[in-house]
């Protein structure tokens, strides 16, 4: 048994599942009824697992249809956890929970060209 191989696997989808979780809990006011959202869920985290798998890791298929699997299993749950405790983005939007109240601080970046570089 390779360990290093199960632990890569699961790094790997722990980082998906933050992807997916946010994905679905975007697009979830679209959904009707409970059970389109756990389809939704469960497609959209396959399928972030599997594409983060290759494109990221550079695993090929069948590992990264196991990734897929562990994100399915790993976003499905977080979600469970979250359902009913977090709000929409329409929701937030609506009461205006989104904006971030940063009091009086100013962030002023100044940005300076280097004079080799433009001539």
């Amino acid at each position: 048994m390779n360990i290093n191989l199960i632990i890569q696997h699961l790094t790997v989808a722990i980082i998906s599942t933050v992807f997916s979780v946010a994905f679905v809990l975007r697009f979830k006011g679209f959904c009707k009824s409970d059970i389109q959202v756990e389809i939704l869920s469960i497609i959209v985290a396959f399928l972030i697992g599997v594409g983060v798998a290759t494109y990221y890791a550079g695993l090929d298929i069948i590992a990264a249809c196991v990734v897929g699997f562990f994100n399915v299993l790993g976003a499905e749950g977080l979600y469970q956890q979250l359902k009913g405790k977090i709000k929409t983005f329409g929701e937030l939007k609506a009461d205006g929970e989104f904006l971030i109240d940063m009091g009086s601080d100013v962030f002023e970046y100044e940005y300076e060209e280097d004079e080799e570089s433009v001539g």
